[in-house]
């Protein structure tokens, strides 16, 4: 009968990164789409945003910073789909050069033997 062997405690650090992506991304959604539902694509119609938990602020001020939040005025916020889709055109750009990055290093890895 095989063993399990117990995982190191340091190998479980590597899943942090992508759980931290995945929220970021899962805040995104959510604001994103709490616009969309409010119909805030323009000043006249700019909601207020919460930003009292610390990943909401920083998603609020990914998203201001990338031009997809036009402040409006008095804390109000709005959509800008145009900045939205340049925005998300370019996190899939940067996730497919990534990933295929991560191919290449497995495959040469791979290729040299380093797999036992």
């Amino acid at each position: 009968m095989a063993s399990a062997q117990a995982m190191n405690p340091l190998q479980y650090v590597a899943f942090v990164p992508l759980a931290l992506a995945a929220a970021v991304r899962r805040s995104e959604r959510r604001t994103i789409a709490r616009l969309h539902e409010a119909g805030a694509n323009t000043a006249e119609r700019a909601i207020l945003l919460d930003t009292r938990r610390p990943l909401s602020g920083f998603t609020h001020r990914r998203l201001e910073r990338a031009g997809v939040l036009q402040p409006a005025g008095n804390d109000r916020y709005y959509l800008s789909d145009a900045a939205y889709e340049t925005f998300s055109t370019r996190r899939r750009t940067r996730a497919m050069v990534v990933l295929t990055l991560l191919l290449i290093g497995i495959a040469i890895l791979y290729f040299r033997g380093d797999f036992s």
